[in-house]
């Protein structure tokens, strides 16, 4: 008699499934669906089709879960959504690395929005089973800006790619999502993920010196810099932007030349608790006067 066909892709297989939707569940139930616009697409099928979205997505992008759910995300595309950053976006899926990107989106309705989506890919046992955006509108920020004209980018920063094992929280930025068996027996509280909502790759960028500024909760750092570099201008102050891509985490410099020979430096600066960030005002040359008052100037203008 002939020997049987081995069984064990089909086995391995189903199980990867199911630990797939295990995993999903998971993360759906710790998170908050009127708060957190999240999208979970299916890493293991072609085209990589949404599997689920929150509320929080579906009042964003004005599609409703059954609408969504095995589409690709690119049905919030449209005539505006940069193609460069959507080619680099689709490679960065396919290489399963951790980015983000800021698109101009479009809601059901065809109304565009700015849209800031950060994408984790999630895997287990070696394996890429799911990917989890998170996307943050943001033209109620971008939208008023006078001086700087916002622009579409992709970023898959250094990092971005540094492994983090699921937490309750939400990333504080993208991150590889890595989901281990020992962290509890199948059916267990932490069989997923952990409870825990401390970030073990978050690190505050240190400050060896005591500086002027001040913190800003839940923003990510290039909005940020566009926010400041909006307002220099409206003040007739000339600066220019550096970016440090370190493995720890960012550092923006905006570098700037007042009148009458100031010269000082604005930090966009990892703080203490993840997802926030520290913009440091400090003094490279130049009277101490002026310094401290454009500073005051700055902060009144932003509404600080």
């Amino acid at each position: 008699a002939r020997p049987a066909a081995p069984a064990a892709a089909p086995v391995a297989a189903r199980a990867l499934r199911h630990k797939q939707r295990e995993i999903a569940n998971w993360v759906m139930a710790h998170l908050d669906d009127d708060r957190d616009s999240v999208v979970l697409t299916d890493a293991m099928s072609e085209d990589n089709p949404i599997m689920a979205v929150t509320g929080a997505w579906s009042m964003m992008c004005g599609y409703a879960a059954d609408e969504a759910v095995g589409r690709n995300c690119r049905l919030t595309q449209g005539a505006r959504t940069d193609r460069a950053c959507i080619r680099a976006l689709g490679d960065a899926i396919k290489d399963r690395r951790a980015c983000r990107v800021q698109l101009l989106n479009y809601r059901k309705g065809g109304e565009c929005f700015w849209n800031v989506l950060s994408v984790s890919p999630i895997e287990y046992q070696g394996t890429t089973v799911m990917f989890k955006g998170i996307l943050k509108d943001y033209s109620s920020m971008l939208s008023p800006l006078v001086s700087v004209q916002p622009s579409q980018f992709f970023r898959a920063a250094p990092s971005f790619q540094r492994e983090r094992p699921l937490l309750a929280s939400l990333p504080a930025r993208p991150a590889r999502i890595v989901v281990r068996d020992s962290q509890g027996p199948v059916g267990s509280p932490a069989a997923v993920g952990v409870e825990s909502t401390a970030d073990p790759t978050w690190v505050e960028t240190p400050m060896y010196v005591r500086r002027l500024g001040w913190t800003v909760p839940r923003r990510d750092p290039e909005c940020l810099c566009l926010w400041v570099q909006d307002a220099l201008a409206q003040l007739g102050v000339r600066c220019a932007v550096e970016l440090d891509e370190g493995h720890q985490g960012d550092v923006f410099s905006i570098t700037v030349h007042a009148p009458r020979g100031l010269t000082c430096r604005v930090l966009v600066l990892q703080a203490a608790e993840p997802g926030d960030y520290r913009v440091s005002f400090e003094r490279l040359r130049g009277s101490p006067l002026e310094f401290h008052d454009l500073y005051r100037r700055l902060r009144a203008h932003l509404g600080l």
